[in-house]
Parts: C-alpha cells; sequence; structure tokens
C-alpha cells in the first residue's frame, strides 16, 4: 500500500511541474534568491571544496546560483524533463541523479 501510494504521489509531482512552466519554480538571479544562497552558504559553512546534492533541484533555482558560484553541484528531482532543462541550462557543468529519494 505504501509503495502504491509514493508511486502515485511520484507520479502526480512529475505530471504537475511538467505540465507547463511554472514561475514560482524558474531559476533567475533575484535578490530573494540571492539572499537564500547567502544564508545557505553562511549557515551551512560551505566552502568552494564543498560538493553539494540538492534534493528537489527541479529546474536549478538554488542549484544554478551555486554552480555559478563555483561549487560542485548535483541535482536530484523525479522529473527526468526538469534536470534535462537544468544540465542544458548549466550547460552540461551540473550532475544530476533522477530517483526518488525515499
Amino acid at each position: 500500500m505504501q509503495e502504491q501510494f509514493r508511486e502515485a504521489h511520484n507520479r502526480y509531482q512529475r505530471d504537475y511541474f511538467e505540465s507547463e512552466q511554472r514561475s514560482r519554480i524558474a531559476p533567475g538571479d533575484t535578490p530573494y534568491i540571492r539572499a537564500h544562497v547567502d544564508r545557505m552558504i553562511e549557515m551551512a559553512e560551505l566552502s568552494s571544496q564543498h560538493s553539494i546534492l540538492e534534493v528537489g533541484s527541479g529546474l536549478g533555482k538554488f542549484t544554478l546560483p551555486l554552480a555559478a558560484r563555483g561549487y560542485r553541484m548535483t541535482a536530484n528531482d523525479l522529473s527526468p524533463h526538469l534536470l534535462e532543462k537544468l544540465v542544458y541550462a548549466s550547460s552540461g557543468e551540473v550532475g544530476t541523479v533522477c530517483c526518488d529519494i525515499h
């Protein structure tokens, strides 16, 4: 029963996020995103030596700014479609893992 629920949930998530462009998940250089990235770097005490796995990365709202700052990024998402777009946007600099982290 749990497995069926998880599969249904994952299918719903992929269908929802792949069905149309959603502005709230779109990457962009905004003060909001810069502030979140700055705070994450500060709180996690990240240095350029760190490799980062972003779980549920979608199109790379946070993955791309971190990669642009020199962090080695790997993006995880349920959607191969979104990860394909992320790889293109990063010029192939971001690795991807398409799976349910469960």
